[in-house]
């Protein structure tokens, strides 16, 4: 799980097109465009505290004193859920079904709905393939069409996925007084 440096919408019409930003020689950038797939998770108010676990540093540079991603998550009380209806793309290589997620794992499956790591309670979830990238200075930049979008459901406990045409589900995942905006961030002195 990473933290991007920025994500932002393109288009308002189908398709639904979204660019992030990522930063180079990290293994947030690596493992993404390796695998053409991930899930953009929208940061609730109440999970600040996992930026400074979660970014502001590469994955590369982390040393071995270092607690994992998923232990400090863990620490503050934001422990890692697996997703299995929400997150992967099975494609075909060499006649063997394979999973691909964001972290750069490759399972061999006969399964596409292989469970994926996701943060609990988030304000939405989007399921993203990679369509282009290009340089931009030290960032690569990806433009990605939506595949899937999901919101959080407490009574279940999962993501579930949203209807575009759902009034109610764009609602739900729109609530901008659940999001974690940088300005929050900023004042909190995290950035």
């Amino acid at each position: 799980m990473n933290i991007v440096t920025f994500a932002t919408p393109v288009s308002v019409l189908p398709p639904k097109l979204w660019v992030v930003s990522l930063y180079l020689d990290t293994m947030t950038r690596d493992a993404f465009l390796s695998s053409k797939v991930g899930v953009l998770q929208l940061l609730s108010k109440d999970q600040s505290a996992l930026v400074p676990l979660l970014g502001k540093q590469s994955g590369y540079c982390v040393t071995t004193d270092v607690v994992g991603k998923r232990e400090a998550c863990k620490r503050v009380n934001m422990e890692w859920t697996e997703c299995c209806d929400f997150g992967l793309v099975e494609e075909e290589e060499g006649g063997v079904g394979y999973v691909r997620s964001i972290t750069e794992t490759m399972t061999p499956s006969s399964s596409s709905s292989l469970p994926i790591d996701i943060l609990p309670k988030c304000a939405s979830y989007m399921k993203l393939k990679v369509i282009n990238t290009m340089r931009a200075g030290d960032h690569d930049v990806a433009l990605c069409q939506v595949i899937q979008t999901g919101t959080w459901d407490e009574s279940l406990q999962r993501v579930i996925p949203l209807s575009c045409s759902s009034e109610d589900a764009t609602s739900r995942a729109m609530d901008q007084r659940r999001v974690l905006y940088t300005g929050q961030l900023r004042d909190e002195g995290i950035i």
